[in-house]
């Protein structure tokens, strides 16, 4: 029998900035590991830096928390849009999520 997931997307909150970094860098490391050296990818850390960045993107209206059965499990970011269409230019899903 499959699982059935009720997937749901609302704006993030200041409050989702470390979890949602988090997602993004166990994303990219699982994404890149056979592409990019690992000691590349172990340098690749939640900093203050990074934070800062992900807090002002969330300032912007424009990352969108992704929940699976109500559990935070990815981000996503339209790209630039006109009108009422949009296209998705970055979704990050964490990879215990990946099925």
């Amino acid at each position: 029998m499959n699982a059935v997931y009720h997937i749901t997307c609302r704006p993030a909150a200041e409050k989702d900035t470390a979890l949602l970094e988090q997602i993004h860098i166990e994303a990219w490391k699982h994404s890149y590991r056979n592409y990019v050296p690992q000691e590349v990818l172990n340098d690749r850390k939640v900093t203050e830096e990074r934070l800062k960045k992900m807090k002002n993107d969330i300032r912007s209206g424009l990352v969108f928390v992704v929940s699976a059965n109500e559990l935070p499990v990815g981000f996503l970011t339209p790209a630039p849009f006109f009108g009422e269409e949009a296209e998705i230019a970055v979704f990050y899903i964490a990879p215990a999520g990946w099925a």
